[in-house]
């Protein structure tokens, strides 16, 4: 008899356990889901920045001076061909003017800067979408934070030089612009010249 009273003496608690054990479930269930996580918040709003600042690159880089200085590489293409002797695949001396001279150079130097604005723009589309992956697995809180710390911090120096190059690149495109207008009449005379050689 004491035995069984010894037993269900030690019963009780696991009957009590048990017979609570749905609300200690619902608890869990309600509590863990709350303990979780979150997305880096910080993080997601510095990458969603980064993300601006490419947009603003790309449209920088085909603004409308940009577009200006290709229809006047496609000018000076057409003026300089009334003066190129394609037999001797050269420039009579006759018409080597200083003026033409200076004419060829801006050329070569408008060709460099639309190549490199060709070239920035490929980068800016590649940051912009590994910067996308990165806020994607952010959001998803998808991988490791500490790479993906450096992963950002990457993108975010590679942002930074090609700001720097982009704003050199750009910041001259007025100068060239002013040195067609200023070169574009003296050419036009040259030409009236050449013709009436």
């Amino acid at each position: 008899m004491g035995l069984m009273k010894h037993y269900k003496y030690n019963e009780i608690p696991f009957i009590i356990l048990i017979s609570r054990m749905p609300v200690l479930l619902f608890t869990c269930w309600f509590i863990l889901p709350n303990c979780q996580t979150g997305p880096p918040e910080r993080r997601i709003r510095e990458v969603d920045s980064l993300i601006g600042i490419t947009l603003s690159l790309q449209k920088k880089i085909s603004s409308q001076k940009v577009q200006v200085l290709n229809d006047f590489s496609y000018g000076i293409d057409n003026d300089l061909s009334f003066f190129y002797d394609t037999v001797k695949q050269q420039f009579p001396d006759f018409v080597l003017t200083h003026e033409l001279e200076e004419y060829i150079s801006l050329q070569e130097d408008i060709e460099n800067c639309l190549s490199a604005c060709k070239k920035y723009n490929e980068e800016v589309f590649l940051i912009e979408n590994n910067l996308r992956d990165m806020l994607d697995r952010l959001y998803k809180n998808n991988g490791n934070p500490e790479e993906l710390e450096r992963l950002i911090e990457t993108e975010k120096d590679l942002l930074d030089d090609l700001l720097s190059r982009i704003e050199n690149n750009i910041g001259i495109i007025d100068r060239h612009i002013e040195e067609y207008l200023h070169l574009k009449p003296l050419i036009d005379t040259l030409k009236i010249n050449f013709f009436s050689e």
